[in-house]
Protein backbone atom coordinates (compact mmCIF):
# COMPACT_ATOMS: atom_id res chain seq x y z
CA UNK A 1 0.00 0.00 0.00
CA UNK A 2 1.10 3.57 -0.87
CA UNK A 3 3.55 5.57 1.75
CA UNK A 4 2.03 3.32 4.48
CA UNK A 5 4.92 2.29 6.78
CA UNK A 6 5.06 6.28 6.76
CA UNK A 7 1.68 6.77 7.38
CA UNK A 8 2.16 4.58 10.64
CA UNK A 9 5.03 6.21 12.06
CA UNK A 10 3.13 9.80 11.68
CA UNK A 11 0.10 8.29 13.44
CA UNK A 12 2.04 6.95 15.88
CA UNK A 13 3.86 9.94 16.69
CA UNK A 14 0.59 11.82 17.05
CA UNK A 15 -0.83 9.48 19.28
CA UNK A 16 1.64 8.65 21.75
CA UNK A 17 -0.79 6.82 24.30
CA UNK A 18 -2.34 3.53 22.60
CA UNK A 19 -3.73 1.30 24.84
CA UNK A 20 -3.96 -2.13 23.00
CA UNK A 21 -3.20 -3.07 19.41
CA UNK A 22 -6.76 -4.65 17.49
CA UNK A 23 -6.49 -6.47 14.20
CA UNK A 24 -10.14 -6.31 12.59
CA UNK A 25 -10.63 -8.09 9.48
CA UNK A 26 -13.44 -7.19 7.59
CA UNK A 27 -13.03 -4.06 9.33
CA UNK A 28 -14.28 -1.39 6.29
CA UNK A 29 -17.67 -1.71 6.71
CA UNK A 30 -21.18 -3.09 8.54
CA UNK A 31 -20.25 -5.06 11.59
CA UNK A 32 -16.12 -4.85 11.27
CA UNK A 33 -16.60 -1.43 10.98
CA UNK A 34 -18.50 -0.31 14.30
CA UNK A 35 -16.25 -2.56 16.13
CA UNK A 36 -13.21 -0.50 15.06
CA UNK A 37 -15.12 2.49 15.85
CA UNK A 38 -15.76 1.47 19.29
CA UNK A 39 -11.83 -0.15 20.24
CA UNK A 40 -10.59 3.10 18.33
CA UNK A 41 -13.21 5.54 20.32
CA UNK A 42 -11.56 3.11 23.72
CA UNK A 43 -7.93 4.54 22.89
CA UNK A 44 -7.01 1.14 20.89
CA UNK A 45 -5.10 1.38 17.90
CA UNK A 46 -6.85 -0.49 15.24
CA UNK A 47 -5.44 -2.11 11.78
CA UNK A 48 -8.52 -2.77 9.67
CA UNK A 49 -7.84 -5.89 7.66
CA UNK A 50 -10.33 -5.73 4.77
CA UNK A 51 -9.76 -6.79 0.79
CA UNK A 52 -10.98 -3.59 -0.51
CA UNK A 53 -8.07 -1.52 -0.07
CA UNK A 54 -10.10 2.07 -1.34
CA UNK A 55 -13.03 0.88 1.31
CA UNK A 56 -10.28 0.53 4.16
CA UNK A 57 -8.02 3.34 3.39
CA UNK A 58 -11.71 5.81 3.37
CA UNK A 59 -12.67 3.87 6.89
CA UNK A 60 -9.52 4.30 8.44
CA UNK A 61 -9.19 8.14 7.53
CA UNK A 62 -13.01 8.64 8.83
CA UNK A 63 -11.62 7.52 12.19
CA UNK A 64 -8.25 9.49 11.88
CA UNK A 65 -10.18 12.89 11.12
CA UNK A 66 -11.80 12.20 14.38
CA UNK A 67 -7.89 12.13 16.59
CA UNK A 68 -8.65 8.14 16.57
CA UNK A 69 -6.15 5.47 15.64
CA UNK A 70 -6.37 3.82 13.02
CA UNK A 71 -4.78 2.28 9.70
CA UNK A 72 -5.49 -0.32 7.17
CA UNK A 73 -3.98 -2.88 5.37
CA UNK A 74 -4.68 -4.75 2.48
CA UNK A 75 -5.92 -8.90 3.24
CA UNK A 76 -6.90 -11.65 1.55
CA UNK A 77 -7.78 -13.61 4.50
CA UNK A 78 -8.29 -16.74 2.63
CA UNK A 79 -4.81 -16.70 1.16
CA UNK A 80 -2.50 -17.60 3.45
CA UNK A 81 0.56 -15.83 2.14
CA UNK A 82 -1.03 -12.25 2.06
CA UNK A 83 -2.03 -13.28 5.44
CA UNK A 84 1.32 -14.48 6.94
CA UNK A 85 2.62 -10.95 5.40
CA UNK A 86 0.20 -9.00 6.92
CA UNK A 87 0.63 -10.67 10.12
CA UNK A 88 4.70 -9.90 9.79
CA UNK A 89 3.71 -5.75 8.99
CA UNK A 90 1.82 -5.66 11.70
CA UNK A 91 4.36 -6.78 14.23
CA UNK A 92 6.98 -5.10 12.49
CA UNK A 93 5.28 -1.88 12.89
CA UNK A 94 3.50 -2.61 16.87
CA UNK A 95 6.02 -5.36 17.78
CA UNK A 96 3.05 -7.85 18.82
CA UNK A 97 -1.05 -8.09 19.15
CA UNK A 98 -3.28 -7.85 21.63
CA UNK A 99 -6.99 -8.43 20.18
CA UNK A 100 -7.67 -10.21 16.97
CA UNK A 101 -11.68 -10.00 15.87
CA UNK A 102 -12.24 -12.08 12.83
CA UNK A 103 -15.36 -10.38 11.07
CA UNK A 104 -14.04 -10.86 7.51
CA UNK A 105 -17.21 -12.41 5.71
CA UNK A 106 -19.30 -13.09 2.59
CA UNK A 107 -23.04 -14.23 2.47
CA UNK A 108 -24.85 -16.63 -0.15
CA UNK A 109 -28.72 -16.77 0.30
CA UNK A 110 -29.35 -19.78 -2.45
CA UNK A 111 -31.06 -23.10 -1.68
CA UNK A 112 -29.43 -26.62 -1.24
CA UNK A 113 -30.29 -27.34 -4.72
CA UNK A 114 -29.59 -24.46 -6.04
CA UNK A 115 -25.95 -24.25 -4.37
CA UNK A 116 -23.47 -23.95 -6.65
CA UNK A 117 -19.60 -25.91 -5.86
CA UNK A 118 -17.75 -22.99 -6.02
CA UNK A 119 -20.36 -20.51 -4.19
CA UNK A 120 -19.81 -23.19 -1.40
CA UNK A 121 -16.06 -23.11 -1.62
CA UNK A 122 -16.04 -19.23 -2.26
CA UNK A 123 -18.44 -18.54 1.39
CA UNK A 124 -16.06 -21.21 3.49
CA UNK A 125 -13.05 -20.12 2.21
CA UNK A 126 -13.73 -16.26 3.00
CA UNK A 127 -15.99 -17.21 6.77
CA UNK A 128 -14.33 -19.97 7.77
CA UNK A 129 -10.43 -20.41 5.75
CA UNK A 130 -10.13 -17.06 6.61
CA UNK A 131 -11.37 -17.17 10.25
CA UNK A 132 -8.75 -20.06 11.09
CA UNK A 133 -5.38 -18.47 8.94
CA UNK A 134 -5.82 -15.01 10.78
CA UNK A 135 -6.03 -16.65 13.85
CA UNK A 136 -3.47 -19.13 13.19
CA UNK A 137 -0.77 -16.58 12.01
CA UNK A 138 -1.98 -14.28 15.34
CA UNK A 139 -1.26 -16.11 18.19
CA UNK A 140 2.33 -16.56 18.09
CA UNK A 141 2.38 -12.44 17.96
CA UNK A 142 -0.15 -12.55 21.38
CA UNK A 143 2.04 -15.02 23.66
CA UNK A 144 3.46 -13.56 26.16
CA UNK A 145 1.19 -10.27 26.27
CA UNK A 146 -1.54 -10.05 28.97
CA UNK A 147 -4.90 -10.64 28.59
CA UNK A 148 -4.90 -11.92 24.84
CA UNK A 149 -8.37 -11.81 23.27
CA UNK A 150 -9.23 -13.64 20.33
CA UNK A 151 -13.39 -12.59 19.26
CA UNK A 152 -14.83 -14.31 16.62
CA UNK A 153 -18.20 -13.33 14.42
CA UNK A 154 -20.41 -15.96 14.23
CA UNK A 155 -24.06 -16.11 13.31
CA UNK A 156 -27.61 -16.88 14.35
CA UNK A 157 -27.42 -18.85 11.14
CA UNK A 158 -24.26 -21.09 12.91
CA UNK A 159 -27.30 -22.08 15.58
CA UNK A 160 -29.87 -22.90 13.85
CA UNK A 161 -29.58 -23.00 10.41
CA UNK A 162 -30.63 -19.48 8.27
CA UNK A 163 -33.57 -18.43 7.88
CA UNK A 164 -32.93 -16.45 4.82
CA UNK A 165 -29.35 -17.07 4.62
CA UNK A 166 -28.24 -20.29 2.23
CA UNK A 167 -26.36 -23.38 2.93
CA UNK A 168 -22.68 -22.27 2.67
CA UNK A 169 -23.00 -19.09 5.11
CA UNK A 170 -24.74 -21.26 7.78
CA UNK A 171 -22.38 -23.95 7.51
CA UNK A 172 -18.98 -21.51 7.23
CA UNK A 173 -21.23 -19.44 10.60
CA UNK A 174 -21.03 -23.31 12.42
CA UNK A 175 -17.82 -23.93 11.91
CA UNK A 176 -16.47 -20.68 13.18
CA UNK A 177 -18.31 -21.90 16.24
CA UNK A 178 -16.53 -25.37 16.56
CA UNK A 179 -12.88 -23.28 15.80
CA UNK A 180 -13.90 -21.08 18.50
CA UNK A 181 -14.15 -24.00 21.25
CA UNK A 182 -11.25 -26.21 19.91
CA UNK A 183 -8.69 -22.99 19.69
CA UNK A 184 -9.75 -21.77 23.41
CA UNK A 185 -8.89 -24.78 24.80
CA UNK A 186 -5.63 -24.99 23.25
CA UNK A 187 -4.18 -21.57 23.94
CA UNK A 188 -5.70 -20.96 27.55
CA UNK A 189 -2.51 -21.64 28.22
CA UNK A 190 -0.85 -18.70 27.22
CA UNK A 191 -3.52 -16.32 28.60
CA UNK A 192 -5.83 -15.72 25.61
CA UNK A 193 -9.22 -16.09 25.32
CA UNK A 194 -11.25 -16.95 22.61
CA UNK A 195 -15.17 -15.97 22.01
CA UNK A 196 -17.64 -16.04 20.01
CA UNK A 197 -20.32 -13.34 18.97
CA UNK A 198 -23.52 -14.41 16.89
CA UNK A 199 -25.78 -12.22 15.84
CA UNK A 200 -29.42 -11.97 14.04
CA UNK A 201 -30.06 -10.62 11.05
CA UNK A 202 -27.96 -7.24 11.22
CA UNK A 203 -28.99 -3.80 10.18
CA UNK A 204 -26.00 -3.75 7.34
CA UNK A 205 -25.66 -3.47 3.86
CA UNK A 206 -25.98 -7.50 3.87
CA UNK A 207 -30.33 -7.31 4.39
CA UNK A 208 -30.20 -5.77 0.93
CA UNK A 209 -30.49 -8.66 -0.34
CA UNK A 210 -33.39 -9.73 1.17
CA UNK A 211 -36.80 -8.85 -0.30
CA UNK A 212 -39.32 -6.25 1.11
CA UNK A 213 -41.29 -9.74 1.60
CA UNK A 214 -38.65 -11.55 2.78
CA UNK A 215 -37.62 -8.94 5.61
CA UNK A 216 -41.26 -8.90 6.81
CA UNK A 217 -41.21 -12.16 7.51
CA UNK A 218 -37.81 -12.10 8.80
CA UNK A 219 -39.29 -9.52 11.44
CA UNK A 220 -42.21 -10.95 12.19
CA UNK A 221 -39.73 -14.00 13.48
CA UNK A 222 -38.05 -12.05 15.99
CA UNK A 223 -39.69 -11.38 19.51
CA UNK A 224 -38.36 -8.31 20.01
CA UNK A 225 -39.62 -7.07 16.47
CA UNK A 226 -36.60 -5.38 15.15
CA UNK A 227 -32.70 -5.93 13.59
CA UNK A 228 -29.88 -6.21 15.76
CA UNK A 229 -27.45 -2.96 15.07
CA UNK A 230 -24.05 -2.73 14.55
CA UNK A 231 -23.33 -1.07 17.37
CA UNK A 232 -24.85 -3.29 20.18
CA UNK A 233 -22.44 -6.37 18.19
CA UNK A 234 -19.25 -3.92 19.12
CA UNK A 235 -20.07 -3.44 22.34
CA UNK A 236 -20.14 -7.02 22.94
CA UNK A 237 -16.93 -7.37 21.26
CA UNK A 238 -15.59 -4.80 23.60
CA UNK A 239 -16.99 -6.68 26.53
CA UNK A 240 -15.21 -9.81 25.62
CA UNK A 241 -12.17 -7.57 25.13
CA UNK A 242 -11.88 -6.54 28.19
CA UNK A 243 -10.18 -7.45 31.83
CA UNK A 244 -13.77 -8.17 33.06
CA UNK A 245 -14.01 -11.51 30.66
CA UNK A 246 -11.14 -13.04 31.52
CA UNK A 247 -12.43 -16.20 32.69
CA UNK A 248 -14.89 -16.46 29.65
CA UNK A 249 -13.66 -18.55 26.85
CA UNK A 250 -15.02 -20.93 24.63
CA UNK A 251 -18.45 -18.66 24.33
CA UNK A 252 -20.78 -18.15 21.93
CA UNK A 253 -22.25 -14.90 23.10
CA UNK A 254 -25.89 -14.84 21.22
CA UNK A 255 -27.32 -11.37 20.20
CA UNK A 256 -30.78 -11.61 18.10
CA UNK A 257 -33.76 -10.51 19.90
CA UNK A 258 -34.77 -13.31 21.50
CA UNK A 259 -34.72 -15.77 17.51
CA UNK A 260 -32.90 -18.29 19.48
CA UNK A 261 -32.36 -18.80 23.36
CA UNK A 262 -29.69 -21.30 24.36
Amino acid sequence: MKNENKKVVNIMKENVAVKRIVIITGGARGIGFAVAQRFATNGDMVILFDSNENAGESAALSLREKNLQAVCRRVDVANSDSVRDSIKWVMNQFGGINILVNCAGILDTGSIEDLEESTWDNVMNVNLKGTYLVTKAAIPCMTGRPNGRIINISSLAGRMGGRKTGVAYSASKAGIIGLTKAVARMVAHYDITVNAVAPGTTNTDMVTQFSRDEMDQLLAGIPLGRLVETDEIAEAVLFLASKKSGMITGAVLDINGGVYMA
